[in-house]
Formats: C-alpha cells, sequence, structure tokens
C-alpha cells in the first residue's frame, strides 16, 4: 500500500490502524446481535429471505444499508422522520445491537 497509494510509512501505518479498528468494531456489532439472538432464542431475516440466528457482520451491513432517513423542512429547522415502510428487521437488527432508531433521528 505505501508505494502505490500512501507518499509515507507512517500513512501506511496510519491506515491500517484505521482498518483495524474498523474491523474490531465491526466484528462486534457481530457479536452484540449474535449474543442477543442466542439469549432469546430467536432469528433474523436477511436480504434474500435467509433467516439465520447467527448472521455475519456483511449480512448485517447489507440488511442496514436499507435504512433511510426522511428529513423535513419545517421552516423552523430540520425534522428527521422514518419512513412509514420502513422494514421491521432493520430496527430489529438495530435493537439486538443495543441501539435504537434515536440514534439515526436525532
Amino acid at each position: 500500500m505505501d508505494g502505490i497509494y500512501l507518499k509515507s510509512v507512517n500513512w501506511a501505518y496510519a491506515l491500517a490502524y484505521v482498518f483495524l479498528l474498523a474491523l474490531l468494531i465491526a466484528t462486534y456489532l457481530e457479536r452484540r446481535v449474535r449474543v442477543t439472538l442466542a439469549a432469546r432464542n430467536d432469528t433474523i431475516k436477511l436480504p434474500g429471505k435467509r433467516v439465520v440466528n447467527k448472521p455475519t457482520v456483511a449480512s448485517l451491513l447489507e440488511l442496514l444499508r436499507s435504512f433511510q432517513v426522511i428529513l423535513v423542512d419545517t421552516g423552523n429547522g430540520t425534522l428527521r422522520v422514518l419512513p412509514s415502510n420502513t422494514n421491521p428487521e432493520v430496527l430489529k437488527a438495530l435493537r439486538l445491537a443495543g441501539f435504537s432508531e434515536d440514534i439515526y433521528l436525532k
């Protein structure tokens, strides 16, 4: 990487650390969802209508990619709302990870 895209070895190390942090966060997300699903003895429906009890981080991120927020200009500011047709499995995945949809709406 350092000879092609980055001009300094230190920049290559910094990019490697960023990749490592992203991987740790993704692994933590996967672990939280899997532990919660196991504790509830539940499953989640992923894109492609696959029902699993041990989702991978790639499948979770694919599911969360469909999450949309609508910005409404009220004149006094911008209001964030969820569409009425929000996939309930996306909201379930957020809750399984320990979050609510409020993290997108504030």
